[in-house]
């Protein structure tokens, strides 16, 4: 085979695994954004099925369908350096999370094994989870309860709060006082 030859079917090869790839990615990227929508709406459901029903409780776990050993909540501008101690590695992703710049969302971060396997930013209007902390919560802990505090706001917290005895801030807007809670 000539060298012209040669280079030019190289050169397509490499457009052809090139193109592949782009597409790839971009399906994998849209799939990830569709999965993060069905989470909060499966939560945001959750959240809402038992603010109805007085001292009913959900399992994290019954709403995940994939493989996770830690969640982390983080409300409204908790700092990226308290996320990424939280987590105990860099994760970059977080400086482009919604909580960051808002004090209308919580962030959740699932991982598994050390890698975030899930993340998204949550509507505190479905339910606030802010009180939580910062602290790693199990798949054994992750049971919530909700109520309705005087103001009509949903207010998530863990069934069992004696788990841990650790106290953690919270990192609220002006708009809502910071608390600390005991967390998992």
């Amino acid at each position: 085979m000539k060298l012209p030859v040669l280079k030019k079917a190289i050169g397509a090869g490499l457009l052809v695994v090139c193109i592949l790839g782009l597409v790839w990615g971009l399906l994998y990227l849209r799939h990830t954004e569709l999965s993060r929508r069905h989470f909060v709406s499966q939560l945001s459901s959750a959240v809402q099925g038992i603010s109805e029903e007085p001292g009913s409780t959900f399992k994290m776990t019954s709403l995940t369908d994939f493989a996770w050993d830690g969640l982390y909540i983080f409300g409204p501008y908790t700092p990226a350096d308290e996320v990424e101690k939280s987590l105990g590695f860099s994760w970059p992703p977080v400086e482009t999370t919604q909580m960051q710049v808002s004090d209308a969302f919580c962030l959740f971060v699932f991982t598994h094994k050390n890698k975030v396997v899930l993340y998204f930013d949550y509507p505190r209007g479905r339910g606030d989870f802010a009180n939580l902390g910062t602290t790693r919560i199990t798949p054994d802990a992750a049971e919530f309860s909700v109520e309705r505090d005087k103001g009509g706001w949903l207010v998530v917290t863990l069934k069992d709060l004696s788990l841990s005895g650790v106290m953690v801030p919270c990192f609220r807007s002006r708009k809502h006082a910071c608390m600390f809670r005991s967390v998992v």
